[in-house]
């Protein structure tokens, strides 16, 4: 039972990861954008070997902006399984 159950969330979030895509992604920079308005107002720059010094460079640059932006949408993913799983069980059984 139990292993039809991970079956089952495993396939609901595949199905909502691509419903929600364009919604997860805009979440996810959204709070990006939270986060370098943050380091911003606190002159606080990620090290990023793609840094040229460039004074347009963002807080968070390149390949780790992608990199956090990722977690956050996995972040924002498993909240929302969590939420299935205790508001509406009976989507994942």
């Amino acid at each position: 039972m139990e292993n039809t159950k991970n079956d089952n969330m495993e396939k609901l979030r595949d199905s909502l990861s691509g419903l929600l895509s364009d919604e997860l992604t805009e979440s996810s920079a959204y709070i990006m954008d939270v986060f370098e308005e943050i380091l911003a107002e606190n002159n606080i720059y990620i090290p990023n070997e793609d840094r040229t010094g460039a004074e347009e460079e963002a807080c968070v640059y390149g390949e780790t902006y992608y990199e956090m932006e990722s977690k956050v949408e996995d972040e924002l993913m498993d909240f929302l399984m969590k939420l299935v799983e205790k508001y509406n069980p009976q989507a994942i059984e």
